[in-house]
């Protein structure tokens, strides 16, 4: 025990907070339960002079916490990783939404575009026919799916329902615009189903 201190610093002449950590190995900052084998909490040091830090700021009460980027530049990312091929999973246990843009999101996913570009959202993939499945339950139950079996601009969208993604089964809309309904019909102003 130390006692009671106003600012503590470990490897620095002059202390900048009430905890100052400034060593030269490159883990300046580890945190462990005594008998496991890795840290439940590690703070890396850059060689650098430099260098780009996280901050965690908390709030009052119910105005959340933050998370964000500490340098003397002017622009700096935020990366999240898991490892290997470990998935990155946000909202499990709380039941609130998602917002991106927006520090309040009506939906589980709201994305607002702040900048004065056009888009929005882009999805891309280097597989020849990517989709985006919408499911209840885990179960599939459609599907838009960008379908580009030739060269690049030869393309088409194809919505379907079902998990099979066949285009024997689905609506397409493609580079010339054109629809094709191969099965079943179009109904305009009318819930009656087509012949």
């Amino acid at each position: 025990s130390v006692g009671t201190l106003s600012s503590l610093g470990v490897g620095a002449i002059t202390s900048t907070g009430a905890l100052s950590v400034a060593l030269a190995s490159p883990t300046a900052l580890a945190v462990y339960r005594s008998g496991s084998t890795n840290p439940m909490f590690v703070a890396d040091t850059n060689t650098d002079n430099a260098v780009t830090g996280l901050s965690v700021r908390g709030a009052a009460l119910g105005a959340g916490a933050f998370l964000q980027t500490v340098s003397s530049g002017t622009n700096e990312r935020l990366f999240i990783d898991g490892k290997g091929s470990g998935d990155l999973v946000l909202q499990t246990v709380g039941t609130g939404f998602c917002g991106i843009g927006t520090a309040d999101p009506a939906a589980k996913l709201h994305v607002n575009d702040l900048s004065t570009g056009d888009t929005m959202a882009e999805f891309s993939s280097s597989h020849a026919s990517p989709y985006i499945n919408f499911a209840r339950s885990g179960d599939p139950v459609a599907y838009i799916q960008l379908h580009e079996p030739g060269a690049t601009g030869t393309g088409m969208f194809k919505f379907g329902t079902g998990s099979s993604h066949s285009p024997s089964d689905t609506m397409t809309l493609d580079q010339n615009n054109d629809v094709n309904i191969p099965n079943g019909g179009l109904a305009i102003g009318t819930t009656s189903s087509p012949d």
